[in-house]
């Protein structure tokens, strides 16, 4: 399990439901937003995914950039797109790694 899909899980179970040997039953939260527990769960687990969603954004920013940037305070930055790629992918291959989950 990634920790992406673990966050996913997470999210699922935390949902309202019952479970006998046949099925697993989504309940409404009537506490929660949304106008079913369909609905519920989706927004679950897109709030789960945002922030790896995010990071694979930024990460891919940082991948491609090359050259320099002026910051809000007037500092030159320099990137040097090889070390950029190299830093984003180890931390997109993390994000991909098992995690160990407890039983």
């Amino acid at each position: 399990m990634t920790i992406t899909s673990e966050a996913l899980l997470k999210a699922a179970i935390a949902c309202p439901h019952s479970i006998n040997e046949d099925r697993v039953v989504l309940h409404m939260d009537r506490k929660a937003e949304g106008h079913n527990a369909l609905n519920q769960l989706h927004t679950r687990l897109a709030r789960a995914l945002a922030p790896f969603e995010a990071l694979r954004v930024a990460l891919e920013e940082i991948a491609t950039k090359g050259g320099q940037e002026l910051t809000e305070d007037g500092q030159i930055v320099e990137y040097d797109a090889t070390a950029c790629a190299a830093i984003a992918k180890a931390a997109l291959d993390a994000l991909a790694e098992p995690v160990a989950v407890p039983a």
